[in-house]
């Protein structure tokens, strides 16, 4: 979400401070939405800042601390509603779609997202390590040497360890007079993770560059 500052309300002279700003008028763009609005500010504390001296940085920190929820929804309804369109049916003889820009622009980000995610599990023929880290307990102790309060810490698994699994399985078939014929295959957990990790690089390999940023 990328928010851009178009104008302030500002109260001249209020409380013996000046030009203080009591609504902010931006407008706000996840990539695929614009929408505009404004956030009504809170008072100024003890601490002031000039108008003059203020950055666009620190209005938007405002704007974002104060309304970030309600921008993110109002987006995500202005989508929803960019993602609906009227078509004739498939079977119709006018029947037609041209997947529109910003639609694929969301296709090609879910995609790459959920490919990049898919290869982040861990291999099945490999297995994955425990992985353990050291984390505070809640308590704390008394350092006599630097005369300081310190955490008490702990080792904490984090990431269980799992087991490769068998490289290979045994295939029993049979065939129409009931025979039976036993062979050694790649175990099928290992090919469905194989293929699935292929098909997520695919598409990472595929999505434009600019999606990837």
């Amino acid at each position: 979400m990328e928010i851009t500052i178009k104008t302030l309300t500002t109260n001249q002279f209020t409380d013996g401070l000046s030009n203080v700003i009591e609504i902010v008028h931006w407008s706000a763009t996840d990539g695929t939405s614009v929408i505009q609005g404004s956030t009504r500010l809170n008072p100024p504390k003890k601490v002031f800042k000039p108008l003059a001296d203020l950055t666009e940085d620190q209005v938007v920190s405002w704007v974002v601390s104060k309304d970030a929820a309600r921008i993110k929804k109002m987006l995500a309804d202005t989508t929803a509603k960019a993602l609906t369109t009227t078509v004739s049916p498939p079977w119709a003889e006018d029947f037609a779609y041209d997947e529109p820009d910003n639609v694929r622009v969301i296709r090609q980000t879910y995609e790459y997202n959920k490919a990049v995610a898919r290869l982040a599990q861990y291999v099945v023929a490999d297995g994955r390590a425990e992985v353990r880290e050291m984390q505070p307990t809640g308590e704390q102790v008394f350092n006599e040497e630097t005369m300081e309060m310190e955490d008490v810490m702990h080792e904490v698994i984090t990431v269980t360890a799992i087991n490769p699994v068998e490289a290979t399985v045994e295939q029993t078939t049979y065939d129409e007079e009931g025979n039976a014929t036993t062979t050694t295959i790649e175990n099928p957990l290992i090919t469905t993770d194989n293929a699935e990790r292929a098909a997520a690089q695919a598409v990472i390999d595929n999505t434009p560059e600019g999606i990837k940023q």
